[in-house]
């Protein structure tokens, strides 16, 4: 009698399925690390390697529905052609990906294809219609083709859709028209962020009245707003020696409210000196020698509540230049300095004096007699002066007559109701 064999025909049903589903996850997983190392291989290999086009074909190989494998294989550099294939195959895997349609129209365009460079351009565009780095490339390209209408509205909106295009932007239209304000100023439109940005872009490139004809067009409460920016732009018109507009500046953000043009701040010293902060226009005194000390004085001073006292504790340096002030000056017009002086057992070979300074070249414009030595009451001092021709602004300083290399000094003087007038 013979063995019967019975086969569970469930099992071997399971039995296949594992197997089947085992072969699939191998085969799938295969698949998948093949296409993840075309993708790395794609995006992590710069257009400068020297085997870039052999890379491009591996991850191509790897990876051919990944679009980035197509767009190294364009970087490689090789015919214009293989470029712009590679591309539309970039393009045919990502069909709604602006990136691709971007750099397939800028290979159109070198191409020399220019209808069909403005159509993946445009499509771009509708795609990332928010994007600024879309409309950047299409506004470039409408400027290429000096179709300047079209340009201004894709750059205007790429500036206002992000400020970190809005410089470039600037810059783009600084060169294309030539530096002309006017122009420039219509891609900022009346966008009050855009206006204050604009306004610190000629600031940068010295056109300190376009920029504070720019920021005057703001309300008060934008002023507010974009203070910081204000104070960026007196602080740099200032190093550039535009010194009405940062004067202007300087008040408008908060800096320096008592400051005028023609008028020295804080002329009899009511207010404290030196601890200034982001102030330009009035007294800045450099502390740097132990030896030297300026000082507000409320014991001894001619009128009012202060006078600045000055001590000399053996100093020996042949440079003073310790105490000064920026003043806004109009060129070609005279003007009087007057101001109190008070000594006290005063004694050196190189006495100070007071200086003024065209604050634009740096050059002198006329100086007092050296301080009296010794002990004096208070006296009247006056220096009169022609601001150059081209001087909008001068600088008041203390310095001393030329004594050597070495030339101690000791005493004290007294400063007290400094005033600039107009004749």
């Amino acid at each position: 009698m013979h063995d019967t064999i019975v086969i569970d025909v469930k099992k071997i049903k399971v039995r296949v399925v594992l197997v089947g589903a085992i072969l699939f996850l191998l085969v799938f997983a295969w698949f998948a690390i093949r296409w993840q190392i075309g993708n790395l291989l794609a995006n992590l290999t710069l257009a400068s390697d020297p085997n870039v086009s052999e890379i491009a074909d591996l991850a191509i190989s790897w990876a051919p529905a990944d679009p980035s494998a197509y767009s190294l294989k364009a970087s490689a550099g090789e015919e214009t052609n293989i470029t712009v294939q590679a591309l539309v195959e970039a393009v045919r895997r990502a069909p709604y990906d602006y990136r691709w349609r971007i750099e397939l129209g800028r290979a159109y365009e070198q191409n020399e294809q220019i209808e069909l460079a403005e159509i993946e351009l445009q499509k771009g565009v509708e795609l990332a219609p928010s994007y600024s780095s879309a409309r950047w490339h299409l506004g470039n390209f409408y400027l290429r083709r000096e179709r300047e209408n079209e340009a201004i509205a894709q750059l205007k909106m790429a500036a206002e859709n992000s400020p970190v295009y809005r410089d470039q932007v600037f810059s783009l239209a600084w060169d294309y028209f030539n530096k002309d304000a006017i122009l420039i100023e219509r891609l900022a439109g009346e966008r009050s962020d855009l206006r204050a940005r604009l306004a610190y872009f000629f600031a940068a490139r010295g056109r300190a009245e376009d920029s504070l004809r720019n920021w005057n067009s703001l309300s008060d409460e934008d002023k507010e707003i974009n203070a910081v920016i204000a104070r960026s732009i007196a602080l740099g018109l200032f190093d550039q020696r535009h010194y009405p507009e940062a004067l202007e500046f300087s008040r408008q953000f908060g800096g320096e409210t008592e400051a005028m043009a023609e008028v020295v701040t804080n002329g009899s010293f009511e207010k404290n000196v030196g601890d200034t902060g982001d102030s330009r226009f009035g007294w800045l005194i450099v502390r740097n020698d132990p030896k030297f000390e300026a000082v507000t004085d409320s014991r001894v001073k001619r009128d009012g509540n202060r006078s600045l006292r000055v001590t000399f504790k053996s100093f020996i340096k042949p440079g003073l230049a310790n105490i000064f002030q920026t003043v806004v000056v109009e060129p070609n017009k005279k003007y009087k300095l007057r101001f109190w002086l008070r000594t006290e057992n005063l004694k050196s070979a190189g006495v100070p004096m007071i200086e003024i300074l065209n604050a634009n070249n740096d050059s002198t414009i006329a100086r007092s007699q050296p301080f009296p030595t010794g002990t004096s009451d208070w006296q009247q001092v006056n220096i009169e002066f022609a601001a150059p021709d081209a001087c909008n602004g001068i600088s008041i300083r203390t310095i001393r007559a030329a004594c050597g290399e070495e030339c101690p000094i000791t005493g004290i003087f007294w400063y007290d109701d400094f005033v600039l007038s107009g004749r």
